[in-house]
């Protein structure tokens, strides 16, 4: 058997062994929390020794950002990279702002629990705050471009950051308002800030 074709069957095994942690990580977070994930919990999800999950990361620090990484795979949330190609063609401030709305709302209908799980654990863990800082900072980038035609100023962007927060949506989704209706709910509040900021 050639050299390298071991070498890259190795690594594959390797690569496997992580997504595997990195997955029974996230399903025991999502089931119990972060802080209450034990290693020897992580090792028995994933079918492997504690020293593996300890070889591939070495502390909390290291593991999660490796499965906030892993999150937005799976979840795609919309990024200010995805900004230009989501408002392509959209005319007027309120279109552009819905359209972010909506994107923002499909991305919380996907893995809402799974940031307000992570918005409650966040001052406990350094690392998951930096990760939700970076959706933070995306949401206000998207809104920001949403709002750059009408020379919005820094209040209605950071009001319209505000109000497109999971935690908006959550509020939103515990008054009963349906899945469909949250991202109008959302602009309707936004849009009445407009004249004030």
């Amino acid at each position: 058997m050639p050299r390298r074709y071991r070498m890259r069957k190795r690594a594959d095994a390797v690569q496997d062994t992580r997504r595997r942690i990195l997955e029974a990580t996230m399903a025991l977070h999502a089931e119990q929390g972060i802080q209450a994930t034990t290693w020897e919990d992580i090792a028995a999800r994933a079918g492997v020794a504690v020293a593996t999950v300890y070889r591939h990361f070495a502390s909390v620090d290291e593991l999660v950002p490796a499965c906030g990484a892993l999150t937005d795979e799976v979840l795609r949330p919309p990024t200010a990279a995805d900004a230009d190609a989501l408002l392509a063609g959209v005319e007027g401030v309120e279109a552009r702002l819905a359209r972010v709305l909506q994107a923002l709302c499909d991305f919380y209908d996907r893995g809402g629990e799974v940031l307000l799980g992570a918005w409650g654990e966040r001052h406990a863990i350094p690392a998951l705050a930096t990760w939700l800082a970076g959706k933070d900072a995306d949401r206000g980038d998207l809104v920001r471009a949403a709002l750059a035609p009408a020379g919005a100023g820094p209040g209605l962007v950071r009001a319209a950051t505000a109000l497109s927060s999971v935690l908006v949506w959550q509020a939103l989704a515990e008054a009963g308002v349906s899945s469909a209706e949250r991202p109008g709910a959302m602009l309707a509040a936004i849009l009445g800030n407009r004249e004030r900021m």
